[in-house]
């Protein structure tokens, strides 16, 4: 758990937030962004890979895919989800999440999911424009 001066000194930056909706088309491999992903699944389903981990995206799941680490996506037929794009800095030093502190994936509730809507209304010009990674990997560097 991060203390309170440390919060204090944490800097937080959207780049992308948004709900979509996604098809199988949603299949990229070798995904090594700049920056951390939040998803909040809302229907469907698909599956992240990373951390040598296979992990299963449904309904109600919150899933946390940290920067600069090497994923895959896949989704076979349809997923639903909010998704935020961020950076995150601490006292100058790129990246608050590491292996051993980090839970990659929650189970959530209305809270979260209000959470999301509220984030989403106050920045609502920050869609992504294409769901290809090595498109939009390069847009944001």
């Amino acid at each position: 758990m991060l203390d309170s001066n440390l919060l204090q000194a944490l800097k937080l930056n959207i780049i992308n937030i948004d709900y979509c909706k996604l098809d199988c088309s949603w299949h990229y491999s070798g995904v090594k962004g700049p920056f951390s992903r939040l998803y909040l699944v809302t229907g469907g389903e698909g599956y992240i890979y990373h951390n040598n981990q296979k992990f299963h995206l449904t309904q109600g799941v919150m899933h946390l895919c940290p920067g600069f680490t090497l994923s895959s996506y896949h989704c076979d037929d349809y997923l639903e989800q909010y998704y935020i794009h961020f950076s995150d800095e601490m006292d100058g030093q790129m990246g608050i999440f590491t292996e051993d502190v980090c839970e990659y994936q929650v189970q959530t509730g209305p809270f979260e999911s209000g959470l999301f809507k509220q984030l989403l209304a106050l920045n609502p010009d920050k869609a992504l424009m294409e769901y290809d990674p090595e498109k939009y990997n390069k847009k944001n560097r």
